[in-house]
């Protein structure tokens, strides 16, 4: 019998760069279709559940006519943006309906910039946080609705504000309640790096979400009141379960087993600001505070206590619910109960932030200055800026920024150009390399030899995506973007523009996007759609464990594992079955590396004896991606292959 032990999301070939493309039919049902033990865990089912829907939700985010939209004192519609003049006297607010359902998810978008006041969204989904005077730039969020509700508002929050917005955008996001990762218990993961506590388990389904055991509750649409136990101050009448101000308790036994998970699904029509709070088993093994009104879906593990599964008010206040679930997550799970100690799930390449402001501080700017939002970005946005070159004394003009590199890797640099009155763009690197584009005429010219692939790109409209690579030979990379190689004079007005800043390691343009949006500096918010999802472990202490598998029926395993390492600095265990391989027999390790600075893959077990099996090779040098597979035989002499 061959077990599958954990065959992961692999994108690259063994041990090299070549994408290969997955079996257009795969499924992890094809690994387990004879119930084969051990598990599967897919970090790409993000894209399954995060991929918004293609229906647009608000009526002409485009600003391209002045209709669809009330505008609150101030507002007005014109050219493709709402914009608010100063004249408010109180909280002004440009607004449409647009009906969302409580516990579901939505990707929101809009372009802004503020000159005077505060503005905010404002809408039935949430209220973000406040754009001050000088901000600009792009809100890009995927967001758990909290409640039914049917508002959606741009609203300048102070009298006199300026500023404008455009490009609004709101779609749903599907399959919120079949999601197979969460952060928190109740919270899923819908970002770019959001922490992951728990990650499901495809090995018993098909990958469409966590596979499901049978319904647990009786009567769970409270159709009567049999087989629940009413606490102080709950009622249960016309199909819901009814709480008042009495922080009592409803509850029913279920069949559980302690250290299993399960997945719970609960209808709430009304609750207070306290919330609600779960408990399956135990108090250990609880949810509170949860206040979201609409259908409130996430894991609890099974304590050992008792069998009991338990609602109630987080505190004093009344709760409404209807159409509760509770069903196990058939499966080995991977959970991490330690919040600090939790992986990311991330989408971002794009090592630049702020890769549509470069007026934005994170840019150094030497004998110029940069003017954000000042033309229309090939994406049809007001998001390009303006590189303008500062008058006096003829010097070296440039935007610079530092990279931290990996020597012998090779990087892409590329951005987006257009001519202003100035037509050229140099990327350079010291006075004796570089290359300049021409933007007018769409050629370049390269000085020296550092780039060694260079490509120019008409995005029409006059834009350009410029992309040099080159291969690292220091650990530092000193990005420079100016209009000259030598020294020129300038006149505080003559430049050109700039728009969608990218550079990643070359292997990661394969097959995804050629510009990924990165909006703030912390990085959080940036394009996730057509970018490979992965885990990230910071390398210290983030982990996630799996209840106990049997294997004792077996000698023999297959593990199938993609991976990317950022650093061979020090040894690192990236799967283990077992909490110490030397002392435990019949288990095994996979290390990358196994020892610290080698490039290597290393595989590790024992049966009751020690064996090893080494990969030691350049290519696999952090930072790399590659699939590894391995074949383990577990027997009295140990052997790997």
């Amino acid at each position: 019998m061959r077990e599958i032990v954990s065959p992961l999301d692999g994108i690259r070939s063994p041990f090299g760069q070549s994408p290969v493309p997955p079996p257009s039919s795969f499924t992890p049902a094809d690994l387990f279709a004879n119930n084969e033990k051990g598990v599967w865990f897919a970090p790409s089912d993000f894209t399954r559940y995060t991929e918004p829907s293609t229906t647009e939700l608000v009526t002409n985010g485009t600003f391209s006519t002045d209709s669809g939209w009330t505008k609150g004192v101030g507002w007005s519609i014109s050219g493709g943006m709402a914009s608010i003049d100063g004249t408010n006297t109180g909280s002004s607010t440009l607004s449409q309906s647009l009906t969302v359902e409580g516990g579901e998810s939505y990707a929101v978008e809009f372009v802004y910039s503020v000159t005077s006041g505060r503005i905010r969204l404002n809408s039935s989904i949430t209220t973000s946080a406040s754009f001050a005077a000088g901000a600009t730039g792009r809100y890009k969020f995927n967001i758990r609705a909290s409640s039914n509700g049917s508002t959606f508002g741009i609203e300048a929050q102070d009298a006199g504000t300026v500023a404008w917005v455009q490009a609004v955008s709101v779609k749903k996001l599907p399959l919120s309640t079949t999601a197979s990762m969460f952060k928190s218990t109740s919270d899923l993961v819908i970002n770019n790096d959001d922490p992951v506590q728990i990650l499901s388990d495809f090995s018993q389904g098909t990958g469409e979400g966590p596979t499901l055991g049978p319904e647990l509750i009786a009567n769970g649409d409270f159709s009567s009141s049999s087989n629940w136990v009413l606490g102080t101050g709950w009622s249960i009448t016309g199909g819901q379960a009814v709480s008042t101000v009495t922080p009592g308790s409803l509850s029913q036994t279920v069949s559980i087993t302690s250290g299993k998970t399960y997945r719970y699904s609960i209808g709430i029509v009304l609750i207070g600001a306290v919330g609600i709070r779960l408990r399956l088993g135990d108090t250990n093994n609880q949810v509170n505070g949860q206040n979201i009104v609409g259908t409130l879906v996430g894991y609890l593990t099974a304590g050992s206590v008792n069998s009991d599964f338990v609602i109630t008010c987080a505190s004093t206040g009344q709760l409404t619910i209807d159409n509760v679930s509770l069903k196990e997550v058939v499966g080995n799970n991977a959970i991490q109960t330690t919040s600090g100690s939790r992986p990311f799930l991330r989408c971002r390449y794009n090592q630049w932030t702020m890769t549509e402001n470069i007026g934005d501080a994170v840019w150094t700017k030497t004998n110029c200055s940069a003017e954000a939002n000042s033309t229309t970005a090939p994406d049809g946005t007001m998001t390009a800026g303006k590189f303008i070159s500062t008058s006096g004394a003829a010097n070296l003009k440039r935007i610079t920024r530092n990279l931290t590199t990996v020597v012998g890797k090779s990087y892409t640099d590329t951005v987006y150009a257009k001519a202003g009155e100035l037509d050229k763009l140099v990327f350079r690197q010291g006075a004796s390399s570089g290359v300049e584009f021409d933007l007018t005429n769409g050629t370049y010219s390269v000085l020296g030899s550092f780039y060694t692939s260079i490509s120019m790109t008409s995005k029409g409209g006059g834009w350009y995506r410029c992309a040099a690579t080159f291969t690292a030979t220091a650990t530092a990379y000193a990005a420079f973007y100016g209009p000259s190689f030598v020294n020129i004079t300038g006149d505080n007005s003559s430049g050109f523009y700039l728009w969608g800043f990218d550079i990643r390691l070359e292997s990661d343009f394969v097959n995804q996007p050629e510009y990924q949006g990165v909006y703030n500096t912390t990085a959080v918010s940036c394009d996730v759609v057509g970018f490979r999802p992965y885990l990230f472990f910071d390398g210290a202490d983030d982990s996630m464990v799996t209840p106990s598998i049997n294997f004792t029926a077996t000698d023999s395993m297959s593990v199938f594992a993609g991976i990317t390492k950022q650093s061979d600095a020090l040894s690192a265990m990236f799967i283990e079955l077992s909490t110490t391989i030397s002392s435990n027999n019949g288990t095994f390790a996979l290390q990358a590396p196994g020892v610290a600075t080698k490039a290597e893959y290393r595989w590790n077990s024992k049966g009751t004896t020690d064996s090893v099996a080494t990969y030691e090779n350049a290519a696999v040098a952090a930072p790399v991606t590659n699939v590894l597979t391995g074949s383990i035989v577990t027997g009295k002499q140990n052997a790997l292959s």
